[in-house]
C-alpha cells in the first residue's frame, strides 16, 4: 500500500471515528432527557400521592419532611441537566503542543476563540490542513476532545441514575409504610450516605 492509500485510510479510520464519538453524544443527549422526564413525572405523582395519604401542612417541617427523598430526585435531575454543559478541559488528553495546534478548530474549549472572526477561523483551518497528514491531526485532535466530552456526560449520568435509584427506592419505602417509619428510613439512609462516605474516602486514599 503506497503513502497516499495509507492517508486516506487514516483518514477514513478517523472519520469513523469522530462519527462515533459524536452518535454516543447524541444517544447520552436523548437518554438524559427521557430521565429528566421521567424524574419529573414521578416526582409530580409522588406529591400527589402523599398529600393525598397524609393531611399535610405546609407549614409544619414534620409533614414537610416526608418528601425527602425528592432530595435525590432534585440531585439527579441537578447532575443530568450538568451533563448537559459542553464545557470540558481537554487538557487532561491533550498535549500542550497539541493544544496550540488545536486552537480555533471545530470544538475549541478556548475562552479568547469568540473573538476571532469566521474569516479567521476558516484561515486557520485551512492553513493547517494543507496535506492529509495534517487533516488526520486535526481530527484526532477533535476526536480526544469530544471523548473527554464524553466521559464527562458519562460520569455525570451515572452519579445522576445512582441518586435517581436511590431516591424511588426511598419514594417506595414511604408510600408501601404509609410514611409510618419516615425517620427509620432516614437514619438508616443517613447510615447508607455514611458507608459512601468512608469508601469514597477509602477508595481515594488507598
Amino acid at each position: 500500500m503506497n503513502e497516499p492509500d495509507i492517508s486516506k485510510s487514516r483518514i477514513e479510520v478517523l472519520r469513523d471515528a469522530l462519527k462515533d464519538v459524536v452518535d454516543t453524544l447524541r444517544a447520552l443527549d436523548r437518554k438524559t432527557s427521557y430521565l429528566i422526564n421521567i424524574i419529573s413525572f414521578i416526582f409530580g405523582g409522588y406529591v400527589l400521592i402523599m398529600m393525598k395519604v397524609e393531611n399535610i401542612n405546609f407549614l409544619d417541617y414534620e409533614d414537610l419532611i416526608i418528601f425527602f427523598p425528592l432530595i435525590y430526585l432534585v440531585i439527579a435531575m441537578f447532575f443530568y441537566f450538568f451533563s448537559y454543559s459542553p464545557v470540558s478541559n481537554p487538557s487532561e488528553v491533550l498535549q500542550e503542543e497539541d493544544k496550540e495546534f488545536g486552537k480555533n478548530k471545530f470544538y475549541s474549549h478556548y475562552l479568547g476563540d469568540r473573538f476571532y472572526s469566521a474569516k479567521d477561523l476558516s484561515n486557520s483551518f485551512f492553513d493547517s490542513t494543507i496535506d492529509a497528514k495534517s487533516l488526520a491531526r486535526v481530527l484526532y485532535i477533535e476526536i480526544l476532545k469530544l471523548s473527554k466530552i464524553r466521559e464527562r456526560r458519562i460520569d455525570h449520568i451515572k452519579l445522576g441514575n445512582v441518586h435517581f435509584l436511590v431516591g424511588a427506592v426511598l419514594m417506595i419505602l414511604q408510600i408501601a409504610t404509609l410514611s409510618q417509619f419516615t425517620f427509620v428510613i432516614i437514619i438508616g439512609l443517613v447510615i447508607f450516605e455514611l458507608g459512601r462516605f468512608l469508601k469514597f474516602l477509602f477508595c481515594f486514599k488507598f
